[in-house]
């Protein structure tokens, strides 16, 4: 599979919103950034799915994702570009509306190792140490003292959930976030009546949990980069390891169970980020989220992304 930075529906915005509006409910001022997001395409491990228990297949029957290709010629460098979208195609007269299968699988972490400062060229000082990173649990210090399971916060945020929508004066209706992003997108032609690409139906899957070998992942403890203190850990966890146990433990396991190339499913990470290669070096991170398409034939579409409550990567301006 591949780790990419888009998915053909909008989980740039999915992320985001995932990052900063529901975080923003917690927060009355915006932080400081104090880490960097990352993006960036990057191929997955050779070793992935080399030992997992095949996936299930799904009967022959099962349609994949609606897609649309598109082709258009940049105005800005003039060359021509590509690409798939998912839904039906908006230029079409009567394309209606299309329902992406979601399923929302918690991601459990357990780390073994805190790094308790930054040294020079962004490497950080470790001790041995054990926190658990757990999106089904309330978290009091980040969150407060209501409303502050994050699962639950994630499932009726507007990812899920239907809102009022208006991009720079234009209401584009009632709807989820990325349907309100593609329709913006494509204002001018769609049937706005008609057009949406929604999240739907929404199952929920009880959480998987990752034990992270000690050299593979760490918490940052709260003070480990200087005052202010955060409000809590967060966790960095080496994004090969990640996305090899996702391939052949979570998503083999979630297979019998109606994971397939029809549908998304979405594991939510809780305060957790992503490294390429050695988390104790702060150049390597951080990964909020990504693409990922699997080895299966048909092959699998999914995305991991992070709840951050920490502030550390600031507020956007959405």
């Amino acid at each position: 599979m591949k780790f990419q930075k888009s998915l053909s529906f909008s989980v740039p915005v999915l992320v985001c919103i995932a990052l900063t509006t529901i975080f923003a409910q917690a927060q009355a001022t915006a932080p400081r950034a104090r880490l960097t997001a990352k993006y960036k395409f990057k191929s997955a491990p050779s070793g992935a799915n080399a030992t997992a228990a095949p996936l299930a297949s799904a009967p022959a029957a099962t349609p994949g994702l609606p897609l649309w290709t598109f082709h258009v010629q940049s105005s800005r460098d003039g060359n021509d570009y590509s690409g798939v979208m998912v839904g039906t195609n908006p230029f079409d007269e009567g394309s209606g509306n299309t329902r992406v299968a979601t399923q929302i699988i918690p991601i459990i972490f357990k780390t073994h190792t805190v790094a308790t400062s930054v040294g020079a060229g962004g490497i950080l000082a470790t001790t041995p140490g054990n926190t658990t990173f757990n999106p089904t649990v309330p978290d009091h210090a980040c969150l407060g003292s209501r409303n502050n399971n994050p699962l639950r916060l994630f499932q009726q945020s507007p990812i899920f959930q239907a809102a009022d929508f208006n991009y720079g004066g234009t209401d584009v209706g009632r709807t989820q976030t990325t349907d309100a992003f593609q329709r913006a997108n494509f204002w001018k032609v769609i049937d706005r009546e008609d057009y949406h690409v929604t999240l739907g139906p929404i199952t929920n899957f009880s959480p998987f949990a990752l034990d992270v070998p000690a050299t593979s992942g760490l918490a940052l403890a709260t003070t480990s980069l200087g005052p202010p203190a955060i409000c809590a850990p967060m966790a960095i966890v080496d994004v090969n390891l990640f996305d090899l146990w996702l391939n052949n433990v979570v998503l083999p396991g979630l297979a019998p169970h109606g994971v397939n190339h029809g549908t998304f499913p979405v594991f939510l990470l809780y305060n957790a980020v992503l490294s390429d290669g050695d988390p104790t070096n702060l150049n390597n991170c951080c990964f909020l989220g990504y693409h990922g398409t699997g080895n299966s034939d048909p092959t699998q579409t999914y995305s991991p992304m992070d709840f951050d409550s920490t502030g550390l990567f600031g507020i956007s301006g959405l």
